[in-house]
């Protein structure tokens, strides 16, 4: 019977500001505050890992944090961030590496890319002394041409989504090796059908799991979830879920630890972009439309001067770089003329922030050349 594994993936981004033209110029911030709909997100999510994390008799799950909600919980909830300390010093939660900002670089700057990794790694290592083992890109986004951009952080693993179309028809439950430029990296493959299982069973409340994964073949079944299932409501089926498991032959083991438990089976190549089994508005991180393309191209502009800037405003271009907002820009076929008008605005919005940063980067050049 093959092992279950457990991983959720817990971002939320920065609001942004409605930015005029009329706004360019004027000093005006680029971010809100986080509302009291997303600080509610963020406590509910943790409690309900506390939850689930009470129903383990042994074993863990794994857990990808942004940099952004680590920023977020330090400033606007700190009960929050201590009970998940206290979750990871008992290695009942085990943390996975990522981008900082839950950012979709790895598709567009492989150099923008490896400083977001180093950014998520060094607030992982500074609030919880940790330094992962395992990565998940955003939306489990991968191809092989990344690993050299991983190999100088040491990971053991990837965790990946696992189409059959570049498993050649193989199982998703077995770890396999990537076969890019001689680099033995395991390769963890979420298993879509299974994630959808928990997903259903949290509706009808069936947590006899044994006997289904009894029958499955494989080393470990990996499921993903999303911050969005990561709420009270979903805790309590999960708490039933994990006692549910205790009570089972289940075993139990979090993503990191598989990776010292099971040998490769094979290896798989990943020349193309694959990404988690999410709706269709963000698949635009394979096929952005025009709006996208642009609002990526002026980003992409501004990279040589902001990574001559001090730490500030380097900071502020990384923030920039969240998926969402690209994501709030999705012209899709299926959405009607309100939702379409909203993702203009979104652009126009973002490219007006894009235009009041350029000019806080140049002024900062300006300055620095009179200085010398």
């Amino acid at each position: 019977m093959p092992h279950l594994s457990v991983t959720f993936l817990l971002h939320l981004p920065l609001p942004l500001e409605n930015y005029s033209f009329f706004d360019i110029g004027r000093h005006k911030a680029y971010f809100r505050s986080p509302d009291k709909a997303g600080l509610q997100l963020i406590q509910q999510s943790i409690i309900a890992l506390k939850h689930i994390c009470a129903a383990l008799k042994k074993g863990s799950v794994g857990l990808y944090c942004s940099g952004v909600v680590l920023e977020t919980m330090q400033q606007y909830s700190a009960e929050s961030l201590a009970d998940l300390k206290k979750l990871v010093k008992e290695k009942k939660v085990v943390l996975l590496g990522g981008t900082f900002s839950h950012s979709p670089a790895s598709l567009y700057d492989i150099d923008i890319f490896t400083t977001q990794v180093y950014e998520h790694a060094m607030h992982m290592k500074t609030i919880f002394g940790k330094t992962a083992k395992t990565f998940a890109n955003t939306s489990l986004l991968w191809k092989d041409a990344l690993i050299g951009a991983l190999s100088t952080r040491a990971f053991q693993g990837v965790l990946t989504e696992g189409l059959r179309w570049h498993l050649n028809g193989r199982s998703p439950n077995y770890i396999y090796l990537s076969n890019h430029s001689g680099m033995d990296i395991k390769m963890l493959m979420n298993n879509a059908e299974w994630s959808a299982i928990f997903t259903q069973a949290k509706e009808t409340g069936d947590t006899t799991f044994e006997q289904l994964i009894k029958s499955t073949a494989g080393q470990l079944i990996n499921v993903v979830l999303n911050m969005e299932q990561l709420n009270t409501g979903f805790a309590g089926f999960w708490q039933k879920a994990m006692n549910a498991i205790a009570l089972s032959k289940i075993e139990l083991i979090d993503v990191t630890s598989a990776l010292d438990k099971f040998e490769a089976v094979g290896r798989i190549n990943v020349m193309e972009p694959v990404m988690q089994n999410l709706e269709r508005r963000k698949m635009w991180l394979i096929q952005p439309n025009a709006l996208q393309q642009e609002a990526l191209r002026i980003l992409l502009t501004l990279k040589p001067l902001a990574a001559a800037c001090p730490t500030s405003l380097q900071k502020t271009y990384a923030l920039l770089q969240q998926a969402e907002y690209f994501e709030n820009m999705y012209t899709g076929p299926e959405i009607g003329k309100q939702q379409e008008n909203e993702a203009y605005q979104a652009y126009i919005h973002y490219l007006n922030i894009l235009a009041d940063f350029e000019l806080s980067l140049a002024r900062h050049k300006e300055q620095a050349t009179q200085k010398t």
